[in-house]
């Protein structure tokens, strides 16, 4: 350890060094919020518009992947209980960060309980104009979603 806190690679587990990014944190903490515009029709294996029995799925029902996304306790990612074929983010984090600079890095968190449906179709932020907004105010329209929303993570 260097008399400035960092060791020699310029790692520290107790501070980011300035300029260097949450990738270079030891632990991160996530949440994944889905988003679904109005206008998003197509139907994909993943994520389907319609149950087995043929039944209209809701918008703003989570698909079957969303809860797999992240580990949701960090000890068990610390742990090294996540195997390469595991197909979460936590999973790739640390795998990909093993020999990586002050890795292995944690990743984990949750999963928002509902898919966020903007009230505006994806034409209206996608290009800037007279009738866009861009996709900044998307952030804003996902971020006051989920804070009016009572329902919590899972």
């Amino acid at each position: 350890m260097r008399g400035d806190g960092l060791d020699d690679s310029g790692c520290t587990r107790r501070r980011l060094r300035p300029g260097t990014g949450v990738a270079f944190a030891d632990t991160v903490r996530a949440l994944v919020v889905l988003v679904r515009f109005p206008d998003d029709h197509v139907d994909h294996l993943e994520w389907p518009n319609e149950d087995a029995q043929g039944n209209p799925i809701p918008y703003n029902v989570l698909p079957a992947f969303a809860h797999t996304l992240l580990e949701e306790d960090s000890s068990v990612v610390r742990a090294n209980l996540l195997s390469p074929a595991d197909s979460s983010l936590s999973a790739y984090f640390i795998h990909q960060s093993h020999n990586g600079p002050c890795g292995p890095h944690v990743l984990f968190g949750e999963v928002w309980q509902e898919v966020i449906v903007p009230d505006d179709p994806m034409s209206g932020y996608y290009l800037r104009g007279a009738n866009t907004r861009g996709f900044g105010h998307l952030t804003e329209d996902i971020l006051r979603s989920v804070r009016r929303s009572p329902e919590s993570v899972t």
